[in-house]
């Protein structure tokens, strides 16, 4: 059995005319060559990815609860109070 070396995680390969999921990511393979070996800067650069995606996952989130309360206000009946003499 291997021994799994710290830092270094397994990733699947891209099948061939799979799409590449990151343009970050793709833009350093073409400056740097393909296959891209592990670094530090491209560890930092895969964990700023995810946070921008959170951000945006944030957002989309966030703007879906505003939708569904403004909608959610139209449906409930506005009461009235009425005086009866």
């Amino acid at each position: 059995m291997a021994k799994k070396q710290p830092g270094r995680t397994r990733k699947r390969k891209r099948a061939q005319g799979e799409p590449e999921l990151s343009p970050l990511r793709a833009l350093l393979r073409l400056l740097f060559g393909s296959p891209m070996r592990r670094s530090e800067v491209l560890e930092h650069l895969e964990r700023s990815e995810i946070e921008l995606l959170k951000a945006v996952r944030y957002l989309l989130d966030a703007q879906i609860e505003r939708l569904e309360r403004r909608s959610e206000q139209r449906r409930s009946p506005r009461l009235r109070k009425i005086e009866v003499k």
